[in-house]
């Protein structure tokens, strides 16, 4: 009888899903063979992948990719606006602005991606830090957390401008609980 009321409750849900007219909560799954994540992205975001050049003179390599509410051409410039770093977000995403961002480094930045996790297939999302001020961003916030598979782990930012909508605040946090790592992923560079 509890399974029966179980399969009741997901038919409810599925319905009551199914009767929205809410475009905002359709989502599809990302996934690339580029990168070793993958999310849900809500109608209308925008996704941009970057990879740093192989440089034996950088610290680190960076893969990154950015899930947005506005098109705009993310990179690893100095000009780039992101969370207490490049100036100007508010004048180049516009103040509603939202944008996840997933952060990978390895090294030595000029080998390929060493992504090889152990025994593990469950991807664990830390609890985020609570909201900061963007100091170079009047009126931005972010917070970050670590995402996990056994060893291997990235940084998810969240970041918002100050007139963010809620839903969009919403989706942005659903993105970040969401984002699951590969067990099994090869750098396509390699």
């Amino acid at each position: 009888m509890a399974r029966f009321g179980a399969l009741l409750s997901i038919i409810a849900l599925l319905i009551g899903g199914c009767a929205t007219t809410d475009v905002t909560h359709i989502s599809t799954p990302f996934v690339s063979e580029e990168v070793p994540w993958s999310f849900p992205i809500p109608s209308g975001w925008q996704v941009s992948t970057n990879r740093s050049e192989p440089d034996p003179n950088l610290r680190v390599g960076s893969l990154s990719t950015n899930i947005s509410t506005v098109r705009y051409s993310f990179d690893f410039g100095q000009m780039a606006p992101g969370p207490n770093s490049g100036q100007g977000a508010s004048e180049k995403l516009g103040p509603s602005a939202v944008v996840v961002k997933v952060l990978f480094h390895w090294y030595p930045a000029d080998d390929s991606i060493g992504w090889n996790p152990a025994e593990s297939s469950t991807t664990v999302a830390q609890r985020p830090t609570g909201w900061r001020d963007d100091a170079q961003n009047p009126g931005w916030a972010f917070r970050e957390r670590r995402v996990c598979l056994a060893d291997m782990c990235v940084w998810v930012v969240e970041w918002h401008g100050p007139d963010a909508p809620k839903d969009a605040i919403g989706w942005m946090e659903r993105i970040a609980q969401s984002l699951q790592l590969a067990p099994g992923w090869t750098d396509p560079a390699a």
